[in-house]
């Protein structure tokens, strides 16, 4: 049976230091010269058919596309070496990436017009093409991915510990495969389940990571945040359209979102105006209707709302044609039909405020007299454990990401809730967010950890999303300031971009308490350096809501279609 397209395997791309790297070039049967999609991975290439449900190679190339799926240096088919993320590696990816798209636009079947795509590294790939700025890049679109400078909005100054851990051991695996040796099965284990490192104290003197083949230490990976830190993109450097695509159950999602708004502000006059933002219920490992613990439904799936757009838009920069697409489309998780929008949040949305009040209640009115506070304790040694939401949810041993129930941490006496009333009608939630917490604690450092929920009828208490503010960091991640014990301080948690709806009768909620672990790494209260402690301190925390600490949430509401 004909498929309609063929493949031409293992095809030599050298570059400029004379390395070959290998690449399959999928073309429609008919032959022809077209546009080409340029998708570089770290992960296979035989497996990048259908990344994360985005998109389907086979229908790309259906639509009139070459698309070439090259293997980045030092990885499976590719020559070379490896260096993991570090800076020395990602300038050389920018090189061969830039190699590649002049390569597919000098070959015989390419009119010369080439895009570029991708997800997660990918993604980050096509930020770097994007600045080189080769001659024949018309069009990007980085999904999923974020950079240096942004990792304030998702981190609040913690380090996502389990990620980056289980990245490299997992990286480290595929180095194996690609040497044709057979993997350690003391690797594989480790690979498949980290606790090993992560539940380690001191952190930094794990020996896991100290084995032939890893690019970095686990001290580099901590103290200098060579693994979990992307590189810098200069935005203003972009000189194509870019059509960045995110979930709202994504780690990157404010990083999608404040990237959109550099390119609408920091790039040429002539090319601004021409990015575009594609906005889901996705999480960074699936673009299907499953997500946590919930069906979004077919109007969530991927490949069925995401590609449509990105051919729309590749049309229009590669071929001249095609319908335009909105400056921003959104999918409202509880909604069937995608929104469209100019800014974000959108014009239409208005910032709304709850407080946190004494004895758990969430209302729309400042405490008029002074509340008693809320307190609890705080032991690094019993963290409350990462339960779905912005995670990459292939390395979570607790469970998928996304939305979860969670009313096992509702029940830990180190966790606050707060629930507004019940819905007299349905609320829709589309903009930014942010906890402002007036708080002191015993410690000279600790964490503060929000959560936003939707409490249903049935009793379940659906994580919409959280978020992490570093006390250490509450003036940015850029400086250390250590906490006077007992002072009251007010540190702003960033939620970043949400949407969602709360149908009538659910009630909206917020979960604190102190700690996210694995996701992020256990403060230790000590004000140490991450990594460094092996005895961790308890810490006492306090909660304010009062005229003169109005502990409270901040979001973008608008209204149900």
């Amino acid at each position: 049976m004909s498929t309609g397209f063929v493949v031409d395997t293992d095809v030599a791309v050298p570059v400029r230091d004379g390395v070959v790297l290998r690449a399959d070039v999928w073309r429609p049967a008919g032959g022809g010269v077209r546009p080409a999609l340029v998708h570089r991975t770290p992960y296979d290439k035989s497996l990048a058919a259908g990344e994360r449900g985005f998109y389907q190679v086979d229908r790309l190339v259906a639509a009139g596309y070459a698309v070439v799926v090259q293997d980045t240096r030092g990885r499976y088919a590719s020559a070379g070496e490896w260096a993991g993320l570090t800076p020395s590696m990602w300038a050389i990816e920018a090189d061969d990436t830039y190699d590649t798209v002049e390569w597919a636009a000098r070959q015989p079947w390419c009119d010369g017009g080439v895009a570029m795509f991708g997800a997660s590294y990918p993604g980050a790939l096509c930020w770097l093409g994007a600045m080189a700025r080769p001659p024949h890049l018309r069009a990007i679109v980085p999904m999923l991915t974020g950079d240096r400078a942004t990792a304030y909005l998702d981190t609040g100054g913690a380090f996502w510990l389990h990620t980056w851990v289980s990245w490299y051991l997992n990286a480290l695996v595929g180095q194996y495969t690609r040497d044709g040796r057979a993997v350690p099965a003391e690797l594989a284990a480790v690979a498949a389940d980290c606790a090993e490192v992560v539940e380690h104290l001191p952190l930094d003197a794990s020996t896991v990571f100290d084995r032939p083949g890893m690019p970095v230490t686990l001290e580099e990976i901590l103290r200098e945040d060579a693994a979990g830190t992307p590189p810098l993109f200069a935005i203003e450097r972009v000189a194509v359209p870019a059509m960045l695509i995110g979930g709202w159950y994504d780690f990157y999602a404010a990083r999608t979102v404040d990237q959109f708004r550099r390119l609408r502000t920091g790039t040429a006059p002539e090319v601004r105006d021409a990015h575009r933002l594609v906005l889901g219920p996705w999480t960074h490992d699936s673009a299907g209707p499953v997500q946590g613990e919930l069906n979004l439904g077919v109007p969530a799936a991927g490949p069925g709302s995401v590609q449509p757009a990105m051919l729309a838009f590749l049309d229009r920069h590669l071929k001249g044609a095609g319908p335009e697409v909105p400056p921003i489309r959104y999918l409202v998780p509880g909604e069937t039909r995608w929104r469209d929008a100019s800014t974000w949040p959108p014009a239409e949305a208005s910032r709304r405020t709850w407080y946190l009040r004494s004895g758990g209640g969430l209302t729309g009115s400042m405490p008029a007299e002074d509340e008693p506070p809320d307190r609890y304790r705080y032991d690094p040694a019993d963290p409350v454990r990462t339960l779905g939401g912005r995670v990459s949810g292939n390395i979570i041993a607790s469970g998928p990401a996304g939305p979860r129930d969670q009313r096992v941490l509702v029940e830990r006496t180190d966790v606050l809730t707060y629930t507004a009333r019940s819905l007299d009608e349905p609320l829709v939630l589309a903009g930014d967010a942010t906890v402002f917490v007036h708080a002191s604690t015993s410690a000279v450092d600790t964490d503060f950890v929000a959560r936003l929920v939707d409490v249903h009828p049935d009793g379940r208490w659906m994580l919409i999303t959280s978020a992490l503010t570093r006390a250490r960091h509450r003036k940015g991640v850029d400086r250390e300031l250590p906490v006077e014990p007992g002072a009251v301080e007010e540190y702003e948690i960033h939620l970043g971009p949400v949407a969602h709806r709360l149908a009538t009768g659910h009630r909206l909620g917020v979960l604190l308490c102190s700690s996210d672990f694995p996701w992020f790494d256990r403060n230790m209260n000590t004000g140490n350096a991450i990594g460094a402690d092996t005895v961790p301190l308890v810490a006492d925390q306090t909660i304010f809501h009062d005229p003169a600490h109005p502990s409270r949430l901040e979001i973008h509401t608008h209204t149900t279609h």
